[in-house]
């Protein structure tokens, strides 16, 4: 009866544990907040002279996007991670620096109390950018302007 109940326990422990992983993998960051590096269709836009990529762009999140959007910096030299907005069904959640720290956090739109005195009050919106190539394929302001694609002409 003793050795029955070993096995029942045993049995019990697998389960358990089987659950367990299951649940780890139903709370795993999406795919958007884990990228090391800006996938080749990301969008662009400039601040402060300095290039950002932009992923996804502003326009492929629906309502109830769930995932991050991802800010890299680009110079001629090397690619950064700058930080992430994570969404969970299309409300904004939280600020993520490139160190995955997460630095500002929100529940239902608001600013969370303890959170850092540098975060905005109020929920960022999604970062609008013009389609890879736009902005960094531009020509040198020394040569004669040319008229932008139509696709390159809207921020979404």
């Amino acid at each position: 009866m003793a050795m029955r109940r070993c096995r029942e326990r045993a049995q019990c422990g697998s389960l358990f544990l089987v659950l367990a992983l299951l649940a780890s993998r139903a709370v795993a960051a999406p795919a958007s907040c884990q990228l090391r590096e800006p996938p080749a269709v990301t969008g662009e836009v400039t601040q402060e002279a300095e290039l950002l990529l932009v992923f996804p762009r502003a326009k492929d999140m629906g309502a109830e996007f769930t995932g991050c959007q991802s800010i890299w910096g680009r110079t001629k030299d090397a690619t950064r991670l700058i930080g992430r907005l994570e969404y969970a069904k299309g409300a904004f959640v939280a600020v993520h620096d490139g160190a995955k720290r997460i630095q500002c956090s929100y529940r239902e739109g608001e600013l969370e109390p303890g959170t850092q005195s540098n975060c905005p009050q109020s929920q960022p919106r999604p970062i609008s950018s013009v389609p890879h190539g736009c902005l960094s394929k531009a020509r040198p302001p020394t040569e004669t302007p040319a008229t932008p694609p139509p696709e390159c002409e809207t921020y979404e």
